[in-house]
């Protein structure tokens, strides 16, 4: 577990800037979160599970509110099977008994340096609050936040496709930047009726917007395999945009009940609503005279869903060493998707619908869950757990345009296992679980989506989930001033999901989802806390990890595998009282694909913290991923190859942010507040 005092970097800004310093976890060039190398995990908000994309959600919860992070690959089967790397918990604060307390987050970016040329400036500003007053049996808590949060950016790109005797290559070049804005407003109620009863319900709605630029420079030739000189040369300029809109509502209600002094029952639903859609439009330019458009070409997409959630978990103490869980969970899911896209036809000027590249889809799927769970003690120094959890999961995916069904259905087990034993100033620990990673409609939607210039993306509609078994072992010492650990673990994952790549002509690329094997990994990670002084402390993690993935491709067996490694430094200086100097650093290494590689990652970043308990507030400058001109931080480059095709692109972000962000508080929250969050809107966005 880590503390809100391991978090300094992050005043002012999000969860995410709390998780990329974290161990075992990292991210990516493209946003991607992994714990120890691998994407999908469950993400837990005050134990309740969200099923939603990782950097979405953390993205919108403001780092000050965070108490403590919980990191475990070894969950119980108490919660959702889900997340194949394993679960982060985040637990949030809450007021003092007896109080109203008030918390004001706002942060201000300063102009970008790192502009990369491109149209718009970026803007990034902020500001949350949250307000609880409890009084009596009562709790009442609302909140509301507002978010900015522009990147430049610059992207390089390569493809060459060769078909037959003909070899085609198009370089690229220009603009890769986003716009993000969102709200929400939130509330929660909570009433104590006695000691045997509490209600809750809580409320969380709002809207989010991004827009992806991607307006690139083509410059594409064609040559013989055997003549290096080129007999045809044809630019052009692609202006590509893509608007991701979600607008969303989720009421969640919650009652507990202690029967007894050793036994309970609570119960919990869950209801989410969420709006998701937006154009993508691509436009072929001639890049010497901008008014003569080659082609035009636009996809709408409306795909909303709804998502209901029931559970009721019953828990008792058996014994003074021995407590006993058990529970139910349904889910449903309906989500649907009509895709039409559109071709400008320039003699009419009307946009003509192309059916071979629109859908009408929907996905639904029920999920019964059982579980049961047996914690217990045998001494002071030895304690374990272990329990079942029974899935059976019926899903449903149509294609209302020729009134096709792909049906689904899974009975599955997903076991796990805890040993931990204390000797002193050591600590061992094994753990065992297994998981699934889901598939999302967007991964099975059989329809072409024409992304950008270049891409085309196609789902699979027989798209099976990922299972994976995860085994680790840990030893840990503690120190007076910190601690050290060394765990070692292997995942293995089946029906392992790929985005493959796979020729459709002489300059497009087709983007496939499908199950591509089986990958493992081996690791070794190990980290350390140490206190120097009172005014100094430091956090280093590290991990190496061989990873394998085997499987078919286009009927044709592949293997790849690459040894990699990640590390994380946190350090906090205090200059004077209530003044810190805040330093991080997080690295990824290079990565193998089922098809190519990532390069390494790495950002680094500085914040000045000052404290004025007197006037409650903290005050912060922050210098994010630092570049000073000449170093290469946050960049990437992916590249991939297969039949008849290479490609590599480098995507380069914004460096040298700088932001200055201040927090008011009265009467500092402490405990946990739970507001509710998305299940699966987050995820589709």
């Amino acid at each position: 577990m880590f503390s809100s005092s391991d978090f300094e970097a992050a005043v002012g800004g999000n969860v995410t800037d709390i998780l990329r310093n974290l161990p075992s976890i990292s991210i990516n060039g493209e946003g991607e979160l992994t714990l120890r190398g691998s994407t999908g995990f469950l993400l837990l908000l005050n134990g309740k599970p969200v099923q939603g994309d990782a950097i979405s959600i953390l993205g919108q919860l403001p780092a000050n509110m965070i108490e403590n992070i919980e990191i475990t690959s070894s969950p119980s089967s108490k919660f959702d099977a889900d997340g194949k790397a394993g679960v982060i918990n985040i637990l949030m604060k809450k007021g003092a008994t007896e109080s109203l307390s008030l918390v004001i987050n706002s942060f201000a970016g300063a102009p970008s340096f790192d502009l990369h040329d491109n149209q718009n400036r970026p803007q990034r500003y902020n500001a949350d609050f949250t307000l609880n007053y409890i009084k009596n049996k009562w709790d009442i808590a609302i909140g509301a936040d507002f978010n900015r949060n522009d990147i430049a950016g610059f992207r390089n790109g390569t493809i060459e496709v060769q078909r037959g005797d003909t070899l085609t290559r198009s370089n690229s070049s220009g603009e890769r930047s986003y716009r993000r804005n969102s709200f929400s407003y939130r509330g929660l109620v909570s009433y104590n009726w006695n000691e045997m009863h509490k209600t809750s319900a809580s409320i969380n709605a709002g809207a989010k917007r991004e827009l992806r630029t991607a307006d690139l420079l083509y410059n594409q030739s064609r040559r013989t395999a055997t003549n290096p000189v080129a007999f045809e040369n044809f630019p052009y300029f692609n202006e590509n945009g893509r608007e991701r809109n979600s607008d969303f509502l989720i009421i969640q209600m919650d009652h507990s009940w202690k029967i007894s002094k050793n036994s309970k029952i609570d119960a919990s639903i869950l209801y989410e609503k969420t709006a998701l859609g937006g154009p993508t439009t691509n436009i072929n330019r001639n890049p010497e005279n901008p008014l003569d458009v080659y082609d035009l070409q636009k996809m709408e997409e409306f795909n909303p869903l709804e998502e209901f959630r029931a559970n009721i978990d019953f828990e008792n103490k058996i014994a003074d060493n021995l407590n006993f869980m058990a529970g139910y969970q349904f889910r449903r899911l309906n989500h649907t998707g009509v895709f039409d896209f559109f071709e400008r036809d320039f003699e009419s000027g009307i946009d003509m619908i192309l059916p071979e590249f629109s859908s009408d889809i929907l996905l639904e799927r029920d999920i019964h869950a059982f579980y049961s769970q047996i914690n217990g003690q045998r001494s002071s120094k030895l304690d374990y757990s272990f329990g079942l959890r029974l899935e059976k999961t019926d899903r449903n995916f149509s294609d209302n345009s020729s009134s096709t069904n792909f049906n689904l259905s899974l009975l599955n087990l997903f076991p796990n296992l805890n040993i931990n034993y204390a000797l002193g100033d050591y600590a061992f620990n094994f753990g065992y679980s297994r998981r699934i990673d889901r598939t999302i409609t967007s991964m099975m939607n059989p329809f072409f989506a024409r992304r950008h210039a270049e891409v085309l993306e196609v789902g699979d509609p027989e798209l099976l989930p990922e299972f994976t078994d995860a085994v680790e072992i840990e030893a840990k010492r503690f120190y007076d001033k910190g601690s050290l650990f060394l765990t070692s673990y292997y995942r293995r994952t089946t029906n392992s999901i790929n985005r493959i790549n796979a020729v459709f002509n002489d300059s497009i690329l087709l983007r496939v989802y499908t199950n591509a094997g089986v990958s493992n990994v081996l690791g070794l990670e190990t980290g350390t806390e140490y206190e120097f002084t009172d005014w100094a402390k430091i956090y280093f993690g590290a991990n190496i990890f061989y990873f394998n993935i085997k499987g078919e491709l286009m009927g044709e067996p592949r293997s790849n595998s690459s040894l990699n490694s990640s590390f994380d430094i946190n350090t906090t200086i205090g200059l004077t009282k209530g003044f810190d100097l805040i330093f991080n650093l997080n690295y990824l290494s290079r990565t193998v694909t089922f098809q190519g590689e990532e390069s390494s990652f790495f950002s680094p970043n500085i914040s000045l913290k000052k404290s004025l308990p007197r006037a409650k507030l903290d005050l912060a400058l922050h210098w994010r991923n630092i570049g000073l001109g000449m170093i290469n931080s946050n960049r990437q480059i992916i590249s991939g190859s297969g039949t008849g095709f290479f490609t590599s692109t480098e995507y380069i972000s914004e460096r040298d942010i700088v932001a200055f962000s201040v927090s008011y508080r009265l009467n500092q929250l402490n405990k946990l507040l739970r507001f509710s969050k998305s299940e699966f809107g987050d995820k589709e966005y």
